[in-house]
């Protein structure tokens, strides 16, 4: 009888344990699938990623102006890399969505367009640059490599996986930073106020 109990308890446990492992592959294979369009700068496509309520306040019209102004860079050659999900923590509900949190790590790369400028111009430029990528992104973030112009910039970042109750693995996502007003207005007050 014992032992009945304890197949019955290992396998409620293994199932428990499968059935959370499930939605957070779920959450890795949509945002990958996410990145991977952005990365690949197919924003209209990416933005079946994001939540529905935040063309409530930006169109998906000057979202995409947005994303093509910031590869258009005069200064850099932007190359973006697909991101490595480090962490996917637990789903909580509130009201009628789930909600959950996802570490990773991401790479940029911003190669310098140097075209007409002379040595000492350039050596400059990157020495300003070089100052101030590591002031914005953290001293250890930041590579300069030489050979190429390029600084590679590594940072760590966490976004919010959303889904709709009714919803069948169909996750959503918010890039989670501080300064960006419009998380206060697309994710529950409770919940904001523990990311930071």
């Amino acid at each position: 009888m014992k032992l009945i109990k304890i197949v019955i308890i290992a396998i409620l446990l293994y199932s428990c344990d499968n059935n959370m492992s499930k939605y957070k592959q779920e959450i890795e294979l949509c945002f990958n699938n996410y990145m991977k369009h952005l990365v690949n700068k197919e924003f209209e496509e990416g933005f079946n990623y994001m939540p529905n309520e935040l063309f409530q306040y930006i169109s998906r019209h000057r979202l995409k102006g947005i994303y093509e102004e910031t590869y258009k860079d005069d200064v850099f050659d932007i190359t973006l890399y697909n991101p490595e999900v480090k962490g996917i923590e637990d789903s909580i509900k509130i009201e009628d969505k789930y909600y959950a949190i996802l570490s990773f790590k991401e790479r940029t790369d911003f190669k310098i367009k140097t075209d007409n400028k002379s040595q000492e111009e350039k050596e400059q430029e990157i020495k300003a640059l070089n100052k101030s990528f590591k002031k914005t992104f953290g001293y250890f973030n930041v590579t300069y490599r030489d050979e190429s112009t390029t600084f590679e910039v590594r940072t760590e970042k966490r976004a919010c996986a959303i889904l709709n109750e009714e919803s069948k693995a169909d996750w959503k996502f918010l890039i989670l930073e501080k300064d960006n007003l419009l998380l206060q207005k697309l994710i529950p007050k409770k919940l904001f106020n523990e990311l930071w």
